[in-house]
């Protein structure tokens, strides 16, 4: 986030400076795969992970979902579409995020990156976890 509040615009003019001497983290919850979702069928849908802002909070499931840890991001990125019906622990007032399809989420995390290594500035895109 900027200073002033609202999201960090990397191809803002006054936020090429700071591109140079900053970098980005973002956290991202991936669709559910195929396999878990048979595990799910006849249960209600949970994920041990739910995000409020730039938060990302982990659930435990054997202490019924309370939270177990938060961390926070540049921003934390929600991709689990809202057809699956999920039960929300932060669900009353609007807290949970919003989807965010693949190529959101690539305008987001990506998209300046192939015109920063252009410029001269080091750049680099990293990723970890299961992606299905």
């Amino acid at each position: 986030q900027n200073p002033k509040g609202g999201h960090f615009d990397p191809h803002s003019h006054n936020a090429r400076a700071t591109t140079l001497t900053r970098f980005r983290v973002f956290s991202r919850v991936r669709p559910f795969i195929p396999s878990e979702l048979e595990e799910m069928d006849s249960k209600d849908i949970r994920s041990v992970v739910e995000m409020i802002e730039n938060k990302t909070v982990l659930l435990d499931p054997k202490e019924n979902y309370a939270p177990k840890a938060q961390f926070e991001f540049d921003d934390s990125i929600w991709s689990i579409p809202q057809g699956y019906k999920l039960r929300h622990v932060y669900e009353e007032g609007g807290k949970t995020k919003e989807f965010k399809s693949q190529k959101a989420v690539y305008g987001m995390v990506a998209s300046g990156a192939p015109e920063d290594a252009l410029l001269g500035i080091n750049t680099a895109v990293l990723t970890y976890g299961q992606t299905g």
